[in-house]
């Protein structure tokens, strides 16, 4: 609800259809997209008393979205039992710090340029993170071409159409990675606009966005 539906995990069968496509190098069907969009909604998830799902046609969650946040999640709570105080942990891209890096500093983690072919080591920002989680979105990695045209791999699941925005990258910064990874995830569905509105909404949460704006990329903190 927060995200006003950008993040939804009950639209497993639409990012089954994307995943197809992809994988052929094709177009997604518009007649499967819009059956794919009759299996969703986060309303009809719901239990009886023995756990089955009361709405047969719902039987499938995806939360890719947030797999690698939810796992940096995981990795964190296991050096916190073992009362770890210093630590990096990252997955894939997504972050949590706790305390100081080896030179009693804060951890700083490099935000990519956004751009195709940018080294690891390409960093548009570098953000100061302590006893904090990071998760970065973006648009410009995932792609496929079909007959000339980029397919890109931001999905709205509200309407099964893939998304071309002037945001080209969503960086949140919150308590929990997993939480983090939703939201940047759903920034990029949203574009900078609703995405600033959304993030100054929460207290809990704090943001960069890289947008472009004439044919340049200028960076925004949010909070």
């Amino acid at each position: 609800e927060a995200t006003y539906g950008a993040f939804d995990p009950s639209a497993a069968k639409l990012f089954g259809v994307y995943d197809a496509a992809k994988r052929e190098k094709r177009f997604m069907d518009s007649a499967v997209v819009v059956e794919a969009l009759s299996n969703k909604g986060l309303e009809s998830v719901q239990f009886d008393s023995d756990g089955n799902m009361l709405n047969p046609r719902l039987k499938q969650m995806n939360f890719n979205a947030i797999a690698k946040g939810y796992f940096v999640d995981l990795l964190a709570a296991i050096l916190e039992d073992h009362d770890v105080v210093h630590y990096m942990v990252e997955v894939g891209g997504e972050v949590h710090c706790k305390g100081n890096n080896s030179s009693g500093k804060a951890w700083n983690i490099g935000i990519n340029r956004p751009e195709p072919g940018a080294k690891s080591t390409d960093y548009f920002e570098v953000i100061s993170l302590s006893n904090q989680s990071m998760a970065t979105s973006g648009n410009y990695q995932n792609y496929y071409v079909v007959n000339d045209s980029v397919i890109g791999h931001t999905l709205d699941p509200r309407t099964g159409k893939l998304v071309i925005s002037d945001l080209k990258s969503a960086t949140i910064i919150h308590s929990e990675c997993a939480i983090a990874d939703a939201y940047a995830t759903a920034c990029m569905v949203l574009g900078l606009a609703e995405s600033i509105k959304m993030i100054e909404a929460d207290s809990s949460l704090s943001a960069f966005f890289i947008y472009e704006q004439d044919q340049k990329l200028i960076g925004k903190h949010v909070k």
